[in-house]
């Protein structure tokens, strides 16, 4: 976004403002009320005058935007001396002015990187290990800090955990629940529950002799 496009659209909302003001001065002047066309042409420029600010708002929202990436890239840069000698950077891959960058400094860099990356540390050499050490030393603490609280500091990495028993929320609490039966289980598996009903068969009166009605198992 451009600095100059808002400041090109400020100064045409300034030019439709000065309109405004110059239409209401005139009638307010001449003591009336604006005319049905004044007041057409002046709601048009009000409309004109409000889509503008937004438009300018959203200019400025992107400048804004831009300065705040521009600055927090510049301050990465100063926090992680890793980056130097990446993207045409003049200073050494150690990026504190004091080793100038050269075809072997920057060879030296990339073995050093590649055997860090792919390398257990037992197989590094003496200069791997020294130049990994000296890294690690120049390092701000605030790159070597992480924080099991705060997400973008490491906590994102955290897996989440639960507790081994469930927390029950009742409604209402009385003696049925100590009288009831609780059966826990390892898991949340169905738990059938064998049961009998009986409710259905009636008792019956037979004569001598007479045959047994059918009634229904339990």
């Amino acid at each position: 976004m451009s600095v100059l496009k808002s400041q090109e659209l400020r100064k045409l909302n300034l030019g439709l403002h000065e309109q405004m003001t110059a239409l209401l001065k005139k009638a307010a002047d001449e003591k009336r009320s604006m005319t049905a066309e004044e007041s057409a042409s002046w709601d048009k420029m009000d409309a004109d005058f409000i889509l503008r600010e937004k438009e300018i708002a959203e200019v400025e929202k992107g400048i804004a935007r831009e300065e705040r990436l521009s600055q927090r890239e510049a301050e990465l840069r100063k926090l992680d001396p890793r980056r130097a000698g990446r993207d045409g950077d003049p200073e050494g891959f150690r990026g504190d002015g004091r080793h100038p960058a050269t075809p072997e400094s920057r060879a030296k860099a990339t073995r050093v990187l590649r055997a860090f990356m792919s390398q257990h540390p037992s197989s590094w050499d003496d200069e791997v290990r020294a130049e990994v050490k000296r890294v690690q030393a120049d390092l701000p603490k605030e790159i070597r800090a992480l924080s099991a609280v705060t997400g973008s500091a490491g906590a994102f990495t955290i897996a989440q955990d639960f507790m081994p028993e469930l927390d029950r929320a009742y409604k209402s609490y009385s003696g049925i629940i100590q009288a009831g039966r609780l059966v826990p289980t390892d898991d949340g598996a169905d738990l059938p529950w064998p049961k009998m009903d009986d409710t259905g068969n009636v008792g019956a009166r037979l004569a001598e002799g007479s045959a047994a009605n059918d009634t229904t198992d339990p």
